[in-house]
């Protein structure tokens, strides 16, 4: 798997971007509901920024959710002023061409994933493919691509202190068809968190170190090259279609009868293997209007439908713990 660079000054002048600029990369859509919620990655983007010598750039290069959240990203990127934010995509798909550009232009990716629904990360196999170095979730099949400490590094991920008590209620609004399946995700989404201080000091490590960055960048690229160049992969295929069809021939004849439905519908149980670290108890209760004095308006008024869904899926008593865990989910900027 080889992803063809340009040149790095030709690409970021296509782009009109700065020359001496540092150059972090989104790739991928842009879904608060079956991706990320954006509002860390703006958060911790803003507080390596103010430890810069040199402006720093968030390349986002993909198409927005649908419909469009165009207008309440733009109110967040105006929280972040010391991140400059440059969008390739939003209404419209971005072409291979765009995305070689983008991926040519940037000094490294960035993709804090936070969704049930985020399994593999072609993205950050691209990344990895065209010699940039990646900082990224410890989440799933992600934790498969990065080593950490080589090719970039993985931030910390578990699941909140209340995810548990809100699964079961949540995955069966789902199956009964009450909600959608990008509503849950993106509620239980809400409650994933990522280790914010990590991720800024693995940035910062990579933005203030080019022969950092360039060491792990050569890493990276020999590890996609040995994972996903075309005849390992046809290789792989090859062989799993065999010990599939060895395990059919094997099978007794019940195999291929149905099942009944579980008892329960609990997706946390189902993807508590999903993050790297176990939950841990809530620091305390905040009350509502603690948690909407903290964040940013824009982010309290566009994620409030995922807020109300959880906070009528939490137990009453356990109203304080959820705020808390919302807190600990979106950093607080000074």
């Amino acid at each position: 798997m080889a992803v063809p660079a340009l040149d790095k000054r030709q690409a970021r002048k296509a782009l009109d971007l700065p020359e001496k600029a540092s150059v972090v990369l989104w790739l991928g859509r842009l879904s608060v509901y079956t991706k990320l919620d954006p509002w860390p990655t703006y958060a911790i983007l803003e507080r390596v920024a103010q430890r810069l010598n040199n402006p720093l750039v968030l390349l986002e290069c993909g198409p927005d959710d649908k419909p469009s959240q165009e207008q309440a990203l733009l109110s967040l990127r105006k929280c972040c002023p010391h991140v400059h934010f440059k969008r390739m995509g939003g209404d419209e798909p971005v072409s291979e061409e765009s995305k070689r550009q983008a991926l040519s232009a940037a000094d490294l990716a960035l993709s804090l994933v936070d969704n049930t629904q985020e399994t593999f990360g072609l993205s950050v196999a691209e990344a990895m493919a065209a010699g940039l170095p990646v900082v990224a979730s410890n989440w799933n099949g992600y934790r498969d691509l990065v080593r950490h400490g080589l090719d970039g590094f993985l931030v910390p991920s578990r699941w909140a202190s209340t995810a548990p008590l809100v699964s079961a209620r949540l995955g069966w609004q789902q199956f009964s068809g009450i909600e959608s399946f990008p509503v849950v995700a993106g509620a239980l989404a809400q409650l994933v968190q990522l280790d914010a201080d990590a991720a800024e000091k693995a940035l910062v490590s990579l933005l203030a170190s080019p022969l950092l960055l360039q060491r792990m960048g050569r890493s990276a690229s020999a590890r996609a090259n040995e994972l996903f160049a075309e005849h390992v992969v046809m290789d792989q295929y090859e062989a799993l279609f065999a010990e599939l069809e060895l395990r059919r021939l094997a099978a007794p004849a019940e195999a291929g009868s149905g099942r009944a439905m579980p008892a329960s519908l609990d997706p946390v149980q189902a993807f508590q293997a999903y993050p790297s670290h176990p939950s841990q108890p809530s620091a305390g209760k905040e009350p509502a209007s603690e948690l909407l004095d903290r964040l940013p308006k824009s982010l309290c008024e566009a994620r409030a439908p995922l807020w109300r869904l959880l906070n009528e899926s939490v137990p009453a008593g356990l109203k304080g713990d959820l705020h808390s865990d919302l807190l600990k989910k979106h950093p607080v900027l000074p």
